[in-house]
């Protein structure tokens, strides 16, 4: 289904209809097997022509707030948890990546961080996703006021914090991100960033790191059972695992065909040993 964009749906000013959006966006989702979503979009429109208005609510932060919290009721709804994107700051498209920006506490929480406000504390979104962008020099990902202090310590996020893509961009640090309170990293790099960064954050030695890698995969498991992940299961569920025939069947082929490539290697081997013996007996 397409459904209409965020600034589309702020302007309905219709919070119980917004509320319906939400639970077709779950029933979708649940239709296709999906049990997290990468949205809704919650950043402000800065500007008129910011790349990202159409996946934005407002300039208004209580308007964003109020329609966000409703859309995220229908959705959770259906046990599909949220990723309220892109917490914070991330307001613009172009030179996004690492930028800084500068602002007061009472910016921040009177209009960036409103909608978050609404969308955790009274539509119930599990978790969040990152920017690219820095909160003055800290990256948002790594900032400790921001993903702990603020986000779960002040406004009671439950589940993970996801970054934004970070297969390319090296300021992401893993062993900061992991101390600030981000979880999961939405990278496709089996090393990501530097070496040095890889080796703090899995040094078995230091046991400050292997407790924050410990506390966020608590988060990620806790969001993915709590989620309709788990819908078909409960405590008397038990999994059996069944090999059916044609797997047996194709396991059978692969066996003869390594004998039978065997044989012929043996085979190869004494006849040509053969004919040189027979060569040397000329």
């Amino acid at each position: 289904m397409c459904y209409t964009s965020e600034d589309v749906m702020a302007a309905t000013f219709n919070d119980e209809l917004i509320y319906q959006v939400g639970l077709c966006i779950g029933e979708d989702c649940l239709g296709h097997g999906y049990s997290g979503l990468y949205g809704p979009g919650i950043n402000m429109h800065r500007t008129a022509y910011s790349g990202r208005n159409f996946e934005y609510y407002s300039e208004d932060p209580y308007i964003a707030g109020t329609i966000c919290a409703s859309e995220v009721q229908g959705i959770q709804s259906k046990g599909v948890y949220v990723y309220l994107k892109h917490v914070a700051l991330n307001d613009s498209e172009t030179s996004r990546e690492g930028v800084s920006t500068w602002l007061n506490e009472q910016a921040a929480r009177e209009i960036y961080l409103e909608v978050a406000d609404k969308a955790i504390v009274d539509g119930g979104a599990w978790c969040v996703m990152s920017g690219f962008n820095r909160w003055g020099a800290y990256w948002c990902g790594e900032y400790y006021n921001l993903q702990t202090a603020y986000l779960r310590d002040e406004l009671g996020l439950q589940g993970m914090s996801l970054t934004d893509f970070s297969g390319y961009s090296h300021y992401m640090d893993l062993p900061d991100a992991l101390i600030g309170g981000t979880d999961i990293y939405d990278s496709p790099a089996t090393l990501i960033h530097t070496a040095d960064a890889y080796a703090a954050a899995y040094d078995e030695n230091d046991p400050y790191m292997i407790q924050e890698m410990k506390d966020a995969m608590h988060r990620i498991l806790y969001t993915v059972a709590n989620s309709n992940a788990m819908n078909g299961w409960d405590e008397n569920t038990y999994i059996k695992t069944v090999t059916p025939w044609w797997q047996m069947a194709v396991y059978a082929i692969i066996v003869v065909g390594i004998v039978g490539t065997i044989a012929c290697a043996v085979m190869l081997v004494l006849a040509i040993r053969r004919r040189n013996a027979a060569k040397a007996a000329k």
